[in-house]
Parts: C-alpha cells; sequence; structure tokens
C-alpha cells in the first residue's frame, strides 16, 4: 500500500510542514521560461545529509524527466516526491532541486531560500513564491529540510569561482553533512589529490574538469562527482597583419590574422563604414587624396568578458603618374644628363639609367638626380615611382670625331695638261662618329662628303689661278660636336717645256690670261 502523501505548493503560505517515517511528502513547482528563445534546462536533485537518493524522485506534468524542452513563455509543473521509510534512522538532511542549461551543463542557475520543515510546531517562517530572474529562465526552487536521525557523511560542497581564464584559482568548500573528519579531493586535472578540508587549487589548461569530493567519517564515507564543474577559458588576443599596409588607390589589402586563443568570433572593422566577420578578409581601399585608415579587429571568445581588441593603420595614397624630363638626351663621352622628376603624387623614387657599367652608380633614389655617361651607347633610362608607375626616356652618347687632312700636289699627264701646279689631291681619315662633312677647297668651290667618304677619302682639284689656298675639311659629329682640319696650298702655274702660246689658242680665256702672264 502506497504511503500518505503530504503536499506542499511552493505558492502557498503553511504553517506546518511535516513528513513522518512512513510518509510521502511532494513539494510542488513551476519553470518558466522568460527568455525570448527555446530552451532546454535540466533538473538536478540535490541531497545533503543522509537521505537516499532512491527515496526521491523528480515528477514533472511530462511524466519523470531530468531535462525539459521549454518553447518561449513556456511554463512547467514539477514536483520533487520524497518517500520516508518507517524504519529510517538518519539524521537531518536538505534536500534541493535546481536547473541548469543543458547545452553547458556547469551553468546552474540560482536556486531559492531555504525552507526548513520540521517534525513539530511551525517552521521558522512561511513558504513563499521563489522567482530568480535571468535572460533565459524563471527559476522557482525549495530547500527541504527533513529532520530525521543518524548515518553516514552526506557529501557536498561548493567552488568558487566556477569559471574563468587560465591560470584560475578556484577555492573549494566543504559542505558536506554528518561531521566528515577527512576528506580527499580529485580535481580533474591530474594533479595530486587534496587532503584538507577547504582546498585552494590553480588550474593552468583550458578546459572543462570534473570535481569529485569523498568525505568520511569514522568507517563511513560519502562522494560525490559533479561533471564539468571547472570551466577554463584560453583568453583571447587580437593580431593582426596587413599586406601591404601603405600604397596607392585602389590598394588591395589582405589581413592575415596572427590571433591567439580559442576566438569564436571576428569583427573587422575597416575605418571607411565596411566591415567584416571573416578570418582573413581582403578589403580594397580607394582614396582622392592622401588618407589613413583606421583598421579595428575584436575577437571573441568563451567566457564573459573574453574579447581582446587591436587596431592599426592603413595608409592610402592617390595614384602616381611618373614622368621626368632629361637635359641632354643626346651627346658625346662623356655626356653628364641632368634628370628633373616631374611626377604627380609621387612619394619615393627608384631611377636606372641603364648604364650597367657604371656599377653602383647605375640607381639613384632622389627626385632629380645626375649621371655622366662614358661610353659610347643608346641607354633606357627609368623612373619608377612608389605604386608601380613607370617612365621611360632614351639617351643617346656617341664617340666624339676626329679628322687627319692631308694635300699633295697631283701628278700630272696626258697630252692636254698644259700647264704644271694647278692640281692637288686631297685625303682625309676620320674617327668616332660623324654625321655630315664638307670639303672648301679655298677659292670659292666645296665638296660634300657622303656614304663612305664620311670615314675617309680622297678628291683631286684643279684651280683655275695661281695663288695660295686654305683647304678645310669641317665634320659635324653625331653627337652635335664640330671638328675641323686645315692645309695651305698654293697654286702654281707653268708651261711646260715645247708648248707654244699659239698651241693652246682653244683653251678658254682664264688659261689664255694666266699664261699671257708668263710672257
Amino acid at each position: 500500500m502506497a504511503p500518505d502523501t503530504q503536499t506542499y505548493r511552493v505558492n502557498a503560505s503553511q504553517d506546518r510542514v511535516r513528513i513522518d517515517p512512513g510518509k510521502a511528502g511532494e513539494i510542488q513547482f513551476t519553470i518558466t521560461n522568460s527568455g525570448d528563445e527555446p530552451l532546454d534546462t535540466g533538473l538536478k536533485l540535490n541531497i545533503d545529509g543522509d537521505i537516499r537518493p532512491e527515496w526521491c524522485q523528480v515528477v514533472t506534468d511530462r511524466g519523470e524527466a531530468r531535462e525539459l524542452s521549454l518553447g518561449t513563455k513556456e511554463s512547467v509543473q514539477a514536483s520533487v516526491r520524497i518517500v520516508v521509510p518507517d524504519n529510517a534512522r538518519v539524521g537531518a538532511s536538505k534536500v534541493s532541486l535546481t536547473s541548469y542549461w543543458v547545452e553547458k551543463p556547469e551553468t546552474v542557475f540560482t536556486t531559492g531560500p531555504d525552507v526548513t520543515v520540521a517534525t513539530g510546531g511551525k517552521p521558522p517562517f512561511p513558504w513563499k513564491t521563489v522567482i530568480i530572474a535571468s535572460s533565459v529562465v524563471v527559476l522557482l526552487a525549495v530547500i527541504l529540510l527533513i529532520a530525521l536521525s543518524g548515518g553516514p557523511p552526506q557529501v557536498g560542497f561548493r567552488a568558487d569561482p566556477l569559471s574563468g581564464f587560465a591560470p584560475l584559482k578556484v577555492q573549494f568548500t566543504d559542505a558536506s553533512e554528518g561531521k566528515p573528519d577527512k576528506w580527499q579531493w580529485n580535481f580533474g586535472d591530474g594533479s595530486p589529490e587534496a587532503t584538507t578540508q577547504n582546498p585552494e587549487h590553480v588550474y593552468t589548461e583550458p578546459g572543462k574538469y570534473a570535481v569529485m569530493l569523498k568525505a568520511s567519517s569514522g568507517s563511513k564515507s560519502d562522494a560525490n562527482l559533479v561533471p564539468n564543474m571547472i570551466e577554463v577559458f584560453s583568453p583571447v588576443k587580437a593580431a593582426f597583419e596587413p599586406v601591404p599596409a601603405e600604397g596607392e588607390s585602389p590598394l588591395e589589402v589582405a589581413f592575415r590574422n596572427n590571433s591567439t586563443g580559442e576566438v569564436d568570433k571576428f569583427a573587422w572593422e575597416f575605418g571607411d563604414g565596411k566591415t567584416s566577420d571573416e578570418r582573413e578578409p581582403t578589403h580594397t581601399y580607394t582614396a582622392d587624396r592622401d588618407r589613413t585608415f583606421k583598421v579595428v579587429l575584436q575577437v571573441t571568445g568563451a567566457g564573459a568578458g573574453n574579447t581582446n581588441r587591436l587596431e592599426q593603420s592603413i595608409t592610402v595614397h592617390p595614384k602616381g603618374k611618373a614622368s621626368f624630363r632629361a637635359q641632354p638626351t643626346i651627346g658625346e663621352v662623356p655626356l653628364a644628363v641632368q634628370f628633373d622628376d616631374r611626377s604627380t603624387n609621387a612619394r619615393g623614387w627608384k631611377w636606372n639609367f641603364g648604364d650597367v657599367a657604371s656599377g653602383n652608380a647605375n640607381m639613384a633614389t632622389v627626385p632629380n638626380p645626375k649621371h655622366t655617361f662614358t661610353k659610347r651607347g643608346t641607354y633606357k633610362v627609368t623612373l619608377e615611382i612608389q605604386g608601380g608607375a613607370k617612365s621611360t626616356q632614351t639617351i643617346q652618347v656617341f664617340d666624339k670625331p676626329t679628322v687627319k687632312l692631308t694635300a699633295t700636289k697631283a701628278k700630272l699627264g696626258g697630252i692636254r695638261i698644259l700647264v704644271i701646279g694647278s692640281a692637288w689631291s686631297i685625303k682625309w681619315a676620320t674617327t668616332g662618329d660623324v654625321a655630315s662633312g664638307v670639303l672648301d677647297f679655298g677659292d670659292g668651290r666645296k665638296h660634300r662628303l657622303t656614304g663612305k667618304q664620311l670615314r675617309s677619302g680622297a678628291v683631286t682639284h684643279t684651280y683655275a689661278s695661281p695663288g695660295a689656298r686654305v683647304v678645310k675639311l669641317v665634320l659635324k659629329g653625331r653627337g652635335g660636336s664640330t671638328v675641323s682640319a686645315q692645309r695651305r696650298v698654293a697654286a702654281t702655274w707653268k708651261a711646260m717645256p715645247g708648248v707654244r702660246v699659239h698651241d693652246i689658242k682653244d683653251i678658254k680665256g682664264t688659261f689664255r690670261k694666266d699664261l699671257r702672264l708668263k710672257k
């Protein structure tokens, strides 16, 4: 035959609460999800004292259950039924019921105040409704004190804090009933067990740890294991590297994430109104003037307050255009050229004169360098400004021309040659880069050099009248310079032996006139 049941409803005031041996007591209460999201909550029965767990039963209006799924604003009726055997001889006990979050069993919601239950007389205060407000649940809990007698210790303990960052120092406090005199603590992290009543322990590694206390009184003992009682978090630290951190618009920046700790969430602010939650985002910046953008990364890990943020700067410049002037662009060895930067939005300069033979002098990083070319050739000069924009020009360097000039009397022959000394052989040879040349015979007549004659040549020139002359050869180099050489010649006239004046009547007047002068 089932024992009689005494029922106590927590929202009703009671003058006396009593559970006698051989009787059953039932405490009714309500659990309500007051949050804005569905909730899975578990029910945990805690026994401090000599009462046996098999004497207790947790029942809801959905049947016997230790886990409940509650919709938004949904309530469930539940009760704790306790049957005290009629031959029980145990000491005083406390029975409490708490709820916890199923996803994180170590998250235990606060229980209500103690309610004393005596075997006779009035309780020290009446039953009352207990409401514990949180963002997730409203918990109604009752602690029932049952007056019984005798028995072994009933293990109970508490820890403070239950969670935190490594290294986490936790104070454990024994709350066992029955006056135990020996304690054996296992902290769940592989460390040596403690034997003091209220030990302190430091957790150095992140993780969830079960804690067990075994308490003894004489030959009697009891143990209590709390799974996942302590949770230790690794503090997160934000760290990142922007690549590149400076450049021209449009500037694409890749963010390398070097954050440490168990990060659950990344929150980027790029400084231009754009955001991202990716681990390693890429972002493109644009600017029509020099601008600095503040980039912020905030990382969040498990555990309250486990956040960290880091700020760095990105510098963006408007796009540059490379340009320069070279003066001169053509000339002869040695050719000193002045380079003047004419770029827009330039912040750095890298010159390459194309003159490999000059060694380190082939490069420059100033805006307006000067370079001397010491060898003949065509040089491609490049200016690259920071950002990659380039400009090129060509410098032509030539060897300076030289000339050697000779003038000798030509050998005369043939029956039509009637005079001696009027013809001269003019010869020349040049070196360097010659663009053009003009041979002036000194009598008003000139000869322009072409083709192979620019390197060397010879001509015979006959003077129409006697007298001293200056033969001059003028060369113009490809690099722009002018060189010349000259020789003096004397044009003399003498009739050949046996030649009479009437023999040359048919010769042009100039010859005739000249010969007449020799009469």
